[in-house]
């Protein structure tokens, strides 16, 4: 394997410059130079204040240019890999850019080899690695966005969740449901019901079962009677592999709400359809709220 640090050498030249300014000069005194002592097996001994500094218990956070390891295989076709190497960003119109902090420039890099006169020849365009996003008005915290597909070499510790495609997967591994909204799959003829006794439309999948929860109502066009209505269209992994009905409790309408019964049909192309079971004797009577709760069916056939 060749192994390359791809860094620019105005950048190298900064470091060097910082370090020694760092060494030769604090608060305007010449500064007392540090001397570590390293023993025959290669470790180190921190002078005694550096020691002292150390144990604070505050951390100290300091900003480091980091230079990335770039890996080709053998017999790669990238190019002449050899002299001076640079990491640039690209501007907007394609061209490297040279300038220490640019802010016309896109999420990608470019690892390019570097000639008399500063002409380059680029290998190769890439995402950059990370890019730290921020909300609109800078008062939220920024998020991460890794560019490259990622390999973990050693452990990798989440405190927080493993959100995956929306799925939050240390709940789903701990035996909890995880329960997914399903309002914006509803039929254009239902509306949620807002209570707070009852929980939204949703969704959640455990053991090859899928489990509905909520409340919609009716806001007009559904009679519920045959054929059946489409209400809502359950998403790819809540489809069963066979069509399936079930029976739930509905309220109807009418001069006194009542409860009625209701048939559930889940077709395998994801639609959710409801018939009255008890309310052809009079269009007053038909379902107007549709509890959800307790409906479950399999994915698979039974």
């Amino acid at each position: 394997m060749l192994r390359r640090d791809a860094m620019s050498q105005d950048a190298v030249q900064r470091l060097v410059r910082e370090a020694i300014a760092q060494e030769l000069t604090t608060g305007g005194l010449a500064a007392v130079p540090k001397r570590t002592a390293v023993d025959s097996a290669g470790a180190t001994t921190p002078p005694a204040d550096a020691a002292r500094r150390l144990s604070s218990s505050t951390p100290t956070i300091v900003s480091v240019d980091s230079r990335h390891p770039h890996e080709f295989p053998d017999g790669h076709t990238c190019g002449t890999i050899d002299g001076f190497m640079a990491y640039l960003p690209l501007k907007a119109d394609g061209s490297e850019q040279w300038d220490p902090s640019p802010s016309d420039v896109t999420d990608e890099y470019t690892i390019s080899t570097v000639a008399d006169g500063w002409s380059t020849t680029r290998l190769q365009s890439l995402p950059a690695p990370y890019k730290i996003v921020h909300d609109a008005s800078c008062a939220l915290p920024p998020t991460l966005t890794l560019g490259l597909n990622t390999t973990v070499t050693h452990s990798l510790t989440i405190e927080g969740s493993l959100i995956v495609q929306g799925l939050d997967i240390l709940a789903a591994l701990s035996g909890a449901p995880v329960w997914t909204s399903l309002v914006t799959s509803l039929n254009t003829a239902m509306n949620v019901v807002t209570d707070e006794y009852l929980d939204t439309p949703a969704y959640a999948i455990k053991d090859g079962l899928v489990y509905l929860r909520g409340a919609v109502k009716r806001n007009g066009g559904l009679t519920f009677t045959a054929p059946f209505s489409p209400i809502m269209t359950l998403p790819a992994e809540a489809r069963p592999a066979a069509s399936r009905i079930v029976y739930m409790a509905a309220l109807a309408g009418g001069t006194t709400s009542i409860a009625t019964g209701v048939r559930v049909h889940i077709l395998t192309n994801g639609v959710l359809s409801l018939q009255a079971v008890d309310a052809g004797h009079s269009t007053s009577y038909l379902p107007t709220t549709i509890f959800l709760d307790n409906v479950y069916f399999a994915l698979d056939r039974l």
